[in-house]
Order: structure tokens, then sequence, then C-alpha cells
């Protein structure tokens, strides 16, 4: 096998996966145990229900217009799950 078949399956095999993408936070909810959230994706696409992994001990209810980090299982964005939320305008001012 030569350097441009093994580059070619390289690009195919990466191709099937998505990269983490950034979105905006509408809405969550937390009324099932896991908090969820409804996201609106940088190229405007809606994504329901993902959940919001946290951290063991620390909790947060990110407000409508946060920021949010998003991988997706599987390369699916439907399977993905939101790593990272921050709001600017709930930073401390000392921390700007």
């Amino acid at each position: 096998m030569d350097a441009k078949q093994v580059d070619g399956r390289i690009k195919r095999m990466l191709g099937g996966i998505r990269q983490a993408f950034r979105g905006k936070i509408a809405r969550t909810d937390a009324a099932a145990g896991v908090q969820r959230a409804q996201i609106e994706g940088l190229d405007g696409e809606t994504v329901q229900a993902l959940e919001h992994a946290e951290q063991f001990g620390f909790t947060g209810h990110p407000p409508a217009g946060s920021d949010c980090i998003v991988v997706p299982l599987g390369g699916q964005t439907s399977h993905g799950i939101i790593v990272n939320t921050c709001n600017g305008a709930y930073l401390p001012a000392h921390a700007a």
C-alpha cells in the first residue's frame, strides 16, 4: 500500500467523525434527574435534548443564551453531550 492509498483511507475514516462545536443554550430541563438542553448551533441548527455532562458534586443551570461546547458521540449531533457552558454576563467583575 502506498502513501496515497493510506491518505485516502485516513480521509474516509475522518470523514465520519464530527468535531466538537459551539452552540447557544435555548432552554434547559432537569426534571428527569439528568439535565438536558435544547441548543442552537452556529449554523442555525436546533438540537433537542442534549445531555449536559456535569462533574460529580457540581451542578448548575445555564440560562438561555449561554455558550456551550458539544461533543457529538459517534459523530452524530443528536447523540452529543454538552461538556462545558459559560456566560460572560455572570462572570465576576474581578475575573474579567
